[in-house]
């Protein structure tokens, strides 16, 4: 999966170039999604976008400067730990069919599907050592506390962006 003797200060600078390339094409993208039908600047969805990949875009400038200083440190130097990991390809994963599914399910059922996929996964990972997930009723909580996380969230940000902000997000249609 990873190449052995791969330094620390190297999976950062790598990371940090993949995510900068990653942040070029949204931003390319971000200007094919203007909405001629909302009027505030700041809830236009290719604003919204283009504003969290600029902070993506330092953020990913600062770990890459951190890499370069750690390159001359003993502590840059070591082997580092793998770049992906199972839960960071299920994330992929699921974001990917998350962008597929979103114009056939609509916002609210497709962003529930996946972010209950999401924090269960995160929430299984987290607790797997201290939790028994073998008893079916521990499991049982865990998945009803998270399906209604998930769909609380889902809900605020559709009813946040559709009525407070005017921004108009995909509906279910079976056509």
């Amino acid at each position: 999966m990873t190449k052995p003797g791969l330094k620390k200060w190297m999976y950062d600078f790598i990371l940090s170039i993949c995510l900068l390339v990653a942040v070029a094409a949204c931003l390319v993208y971000s200007y094919i999604l203007e909405s001629p039908r909302v009027k505030l600047f700041l809830a236009r969805p290719d604003t919204y976008m283009a504003l969290w990949l600029f902070l993506l875009a330092i953020l990913c400038l600062m770990l890459m400067k951190r890499a370069l200083v750690a390159k001359k440190t003993a502590e840059g130097q070591q082997e580092g730990a793998p770049i992906w990991s199972k839960l960071g390809i299920f994330t992929i994963v699921v974001l990917f069919f998350y962008l597929l599914l979103l114009e056939p399910l609509g916002f609210i059922l497709s962003s529930f599907m996946t972010m209950w996929c999401m924090t269960g996964a995160y929430t299984y990972d987290l607790n797997a050592k201290k939790v028994n997930y073998r008893d079916r009723k521990i499991l049982t909580l865990m998945l009803i506390k998270t399906g209604v996380f998930s769909f609380v969230s889902s809900y605020l940000t559709y009813w946040i962006f559709t009525s407070v902000l005017s921004a108009t997000l995909p509906t279910f249609s079976l056509l």
